[in-house]
C-alpha cells in the first residue's frame, strides 16, 4: 500500500509534508525540517546556490549541460534537491529510510527513537550525523554515491559505505579520504 504524498518545496528542497512535523526558515537563513520520526535536516537555500553558480553564464562548464543542471567545483549536478523518507514499523523499533538527492551544504541528524538508513546521492558539502542517537542495539547506516566533500559521523555501532568502501567505528568519515 502506498503512503499519501503531499510534496512541498521549502528553500529549493522538495519533501513530503505528511512526514514532517516542522518546516521553517531559521533566523540564520538556513532551513530546517524536523520529521515526525525525530530526525532533523538543515540546509541553506538550494535554488540561490544554483543561481549564483550559473547566473549570466553561457559556458557549459559553469551552467551544466541543460537548464536542469548546475556545476559545482567542476562537477555537474541536477537542480532538483529533494529528501524522501520511508518508515518500516517493527515490534521493538522503527527503521527510517532517507533518500537525499542533489543537496549542497546540508546537515542530517539521526533520531534517538529510530534506526536511520540514509542514502546520499549526488550531493556536496553535506554531513550525515548518525552518532546523534548513540546506537546501543541496532546500528544506523549511510551510503554516499557521487557528489563531493560529504562526511558521515559514526558512533561505535554505525556503518557507512562511501564510494563503494565500507567504514565502521566511531568518528568522522570524510568522502575525500575514500576516493
Amino acid at each position: 500500500m502506498t503512503e499519501p504524498v503531499n510534496n512541498k518545496t521549502l528553500g529549493g528542497l522538495t519533501y513530503n509534508a505528511n512526514l514532517v512535523k516542522s518546516a521553517k526558515k531559521l533566523k540564520n537563513g538556513q532551513y530546517e525540517l524536523i520529521f515526525k520520526s525525530g530526525e532533523k535536516f538543515t540546509y541553506p537555500e538550494q535554488t540561490s546556490l544554483v543561481a549564483r553558480e550559473c547566473e549570466g553564464s553561457t559556458d557549459k562548464a559553469v551552467t551544466g549541460e541543460t537548464l536542469d543542471e548546475y556545476a559545482y567545483e567542476g562537477k555537474i549536478f541536477p537542480r532538483n534537491a529533494k529528501i524522501e523518507q520511508r518508515i518500516d514499523d517493527g515490534l521493538v523499533y522503527d527503521d527510517t529510510y532517507f533518500d537525499i538527492t542533489n543537496v549542497m551544504g546540508a546537515h542530517f541528524s539521526s533520531s534517538k527513537e529510530t534506526v536511520s538508513h540514509v542514502k546520499l546521492n549526488n550531493s556536496s558539502n553535506t554531513t550525515i550525523n548518525l552518532a546523534a542517537n548513540d546506537s546501543k542495539w541496532y546500528a544506523d547506516d549511510a551510503k554516499i554515491d557521487g557528489g563531493a566533500n560529504n562526511e558521515v559521523i559514526l558512533d561505535k555501532q554505525d556503518t557507512a559505505k562511501i564510494n563503494g568502501r565500507r567504514v565502521k567505528g566511531e568518528g568522522t568519515a570524510a568522502q575525500k579520504d575514500y576516493e
